[in-house]
């Protein structure tokens, strides 16, 4: 797990993650994340978290120029759930501008949104109901909803809560349209989103603060049926801390502090409740005192239920959360298992208002600083916009802790993070760190033992892997990325992803080596001569479990790369790469050879003429080591010499023969043949005495070359030599007998 650390305001030091109040970065990376629905602006103002330790939140974004209330659901990576209305997000349909300020799961396992449309510049309250697929539950209210005016007043709502019964609970304020007076409102459902009139007359309940302005932030339903509400009163022009307990029919419960109402100043010039929560012995408010006109403090008190402050909490009951060289306030507040107490809300620099951050702070039970929380109780985060504020803050069952809001830069962002509730030493791993599968193979990755595990495919969680362990397969892993989230008792950490890879082999193909074939067949069968030494070898890599075949029958012995041939036969070969061993591939091709056995002819004579013995497709002579022209399969020797003679007999099997050897050539009946002039540089002719024309004729050169030929003729027969280069030839006639010629210059 890569460590991490956020940089906070100076006095706040560093909070480095694996502690308690650092960003959970197995949500969403890094801790937090920023969406919007719309390009304009997008806020949240209220969170709520699941069983499954996923989480709702609520607020609005401006869409088409209209401002619409959304709830969107994010799993527990951070994520967006793309089975929840439409890509994580559900809109109140209309053309009603409405805000989301608060939601609350009923339960009936319904997601229940409270706040407020403007139309013609006057606010009404609605609550509306969303399934847990993020669709419009038809039967609640009118279509999913219910909307309604205050009569003579603007209403705004702030808090929302569900009573036991599933009864609905909203407060707020309203404002009188001509006066402009300002008062705390409470509002009562039943489970089917109608006003609820056993609650007030007609379910609505009006606060006036003895004609002071008052506005209720934030309403929890009691186990016995009162609701608790809190906010401020302005007295005197001063805001003073404002808590209202009424009973279930709507009426004052004059048991709590004065006839049902509590102002508290807390000993401070001014100062306002944002939020409350209800612990064992009684309840917890948090807001903001006001010490300048531009400087406020956070702060936490808490209360008996009967109004009176707990001053064994804090100091006298209050504990402030930030010094006056900051400008701080709480928005929301909730309690931990363990009864610890987490704030949110915003802080600023007083040197640099425009700049605020999230606020987060912890206190102990008795309202002392959480000093294992950051650094002395506090955190600020800034994720690097303008304007970050922490609207509201719950905890997941788990226990981590959950913070929406808004990230303000060039626009408004829906924020929301996650900070983890206890220091953690968690660091997985995923073992093997480099894994490579064979093609068609198969791996796990594993990682040491926790309480929880939860792996990740290329960013996304992969649906029922929760094991130690991740099987893999070539086919549908290889290329990918993989990381594990994990827990153990509250904490949690995410490790370093992996990449893995996978093997990717060229098909088998056979190298010819050694000795190379005379001829191809005409079946495409390569032809050897007896005692060549073809050599055959399996290209690289596939080096291991090599098996050579002949004729699909395995060769035994034959188990290596290369495989030296000695006989006809058609050749196959299988094999595998070393690192991949089981991945067996056959070359797929066969290698015909066909071995020939060597022939050596013999010169036989036959009457003027030399022969090979047996005689062949053709046949190049050698007089005296040189080739003689033509590939005529018998010769006229012209001269005495060594004639041998290479017979081609349709596969190159053939050696030299053994040398023929002509010790002198007779001149049959010269006498009756003469040639005139020799040597000539021009013609020659030949006459004869004996009557009768001459056979047919030839004159070759001393290779055996034909130079010029011609059919019977009389005597004298008369040549033209002069094209010929100057050297010795030799008149043959077709009876045998011949004369020696020269050309000269």
């Amino acid at each position: 797990m890569r460590t991490t650390c956020l940089i906070l305001a100076s006095s706040f030091g560093l909070v480095c993650s694996g502690q308690a109040g650092s960003l959970d970065t197995t949500f969403a990376g890094v801790g937090f994340t920023l969406y919007s629905p719309a390009l304009g602006n997008n806020y949240n103002y209220d969170c709520a978290t699941l069983a499954d330790n996923t989480i709702l939140a609520c607020g609005y974004s401006v869409i088409d120029g209209t401002a619409r209330a959304v709830v969107s659901h994010l799993l527990n990576d951070g994520s967006l759930d793309p089975d929840f209305g439409v890509e994580g997000y559900a809109v109140i349909p209309g053309d009603v501008p409405t805000i989301g300020q608060a939601i609350a799961v009923d339960p009936s396992d319904r997601i229940i949104i409270a706040g407020n449309s403007a139309e013609f510049a006057v606010q009404r309250a609605f609550v509306a109901c969303f399934t847990m697929h993020g669709t419009m539950d038809t039967t609640f209210g009118e279509g999913g909803m219910t909307m309604h005016d205050i009569s003579g007043e603007s209403a705004l709502i702030r808090g929302l809560s569900i009573r036991t019964d599933g009864q609905i609970i909203t407060c707020g304020s309203t404002t009188h349209h001509i006066t402009g007076d300002m008062n705390g409102l409470l509002i009562s459902y039943t489970e089917s989103g109608a006003l609820d009139i056993g609650f007030a007359g007609d379910g609505i309940l009006v606060y006036a603060s003895s004609g002071n302005d008052a506005t209720l932030f934030a309403v929890v339903a009691l186990p016995g049926g009162d609701v608790l509400a809190t906010g401020y009163a302005s007295i005197g022009g001063d805001r003073r801390t404002l808590l209202v307990n009424v009973h279930a029919d709507g009426s004052l419960n004059s048991d709590f502090g004065s006839g049902g109402t509590v102002t508290e100043t807390f000993g401070e010039p001014e100062n306002a409740s944002r939020d409350l929560a209800l612990v064992d012995s009684g309840f917890v408010v948090t807001g903001l005192i006001t010490l300048s006109f531009d400087s406020t403090i956070a702060f936490v008190a808490k209360f008996h239920l009967d109004g009176s402050l707990d001053t064994t909490f804090g100091t006298l009951g209050k504990a402030d959360l930030v010094d006056t060289s900051y400008t701080a306030y709480g928005d929301g507040i909730c309690v931990q298992a363990d009864g610890r107490l987490v704030v949110t809300g915003t802080i600023g620099d007083n040197d640099d208002p425009d700049e605020l951050d999230v606020l987060m702070f912890r206190l102990l039970a008795n309202g002392t600083a959480d000093n294992g929380f950051g650094v002395d109780g506090v955190v600020r985060t800034d994720l690097g916009q303008t304007t970050e504020l922490g609207e509201s803050v719950a905890v997941q069952p788990d226990g981590r802790i959950v913070v929406c809001g808004l990230s303000w830069g060039s626009t408004g962002h829906m924020l929301v993070a996650r900070y983890l509730a206890d220091a953690c030493t968690l660091f997985p791993t995923i073992t093997p760190e480099t894994p490579i599968l064979c093609p068609n193979g198969s791996d796990e990755l594993t990682t040491g033992a926790f309480d929880t595990y939860q792996w990740y495919k290329n960013g996304a969680p992969i649906s029922g892997a929760n094991s130690q362990t991740l099987p893999l397969t070539s086919a549908d892993d290889a290329g990918s990325w993989f990381k594990v989230a994990v827990g153990l008792d509250s904490c949690s950490a995410i490790s370093d992803s992996v990449l893995v890879d996978g093997y990717v082999f060229l098909l088998p193909y056979i190298i010819n080596e050694g000795d190379a074939p005379n001829l191809i067949g005409d079946n495409s069968e390569q032809i050897y001569c007896q005692g060549d030494d073809p050599l055959l070898v399996l290209g690289a890599p596939y080096d291991t479990n090599v098996q050579w075949f002949n004729s699909g029958t395995p060769i035994p012995g034959a188990n290596s790369p290369s495989y030296a041939v000695t006989g006809s036969g058609s050749y196959s070969v299988e094999g595998a790469p070393a690192v991949c061993p089981d991945f067996i591939q056959n070359a797929g091709v066969s290698v015909v050879m066909d071995f020939h056995p060597y022939i050596q002819p013999t010169i036989v004579q036959s009457g003027i003429l030399l022969c090979p013995e047996p005689e062949g497709i053709s046949s190049q002579w050698y007089y005296n080591g040189s080739p003689v022209a033509g590939l005529d399969q018998c010769v006229i020797p012209i001269d005495a010499g060594n004639y041998t003679v290479f017979v081609d007999y349709g596969d190159s099997c053939s050696v030299l023969s053994a040398p023929f050897t002509v010790v002198g050539l007779a001149e049959h009946t010269r006498s009756e043949l003469k040639a005139s002039p020799v040597p000539t540089n021009d013609r020659v002719t030949i006459t004869w005495t004996q009557c009768g024309p001459l056979p047919d004729w030839r004159v070759i050169d001393v290779t055996g070359r034909i130079v010029r030929s011609g059919m019977t003729a009389p005597s004298p027969l008369t040549i033209d030599l002069g094209t010929l280069d100057v050297g010795r030839y030799r008149f043959l006639s077709g009876d045998g007998r011949s004369l020696p010629l020269a050309v000269t210059r």
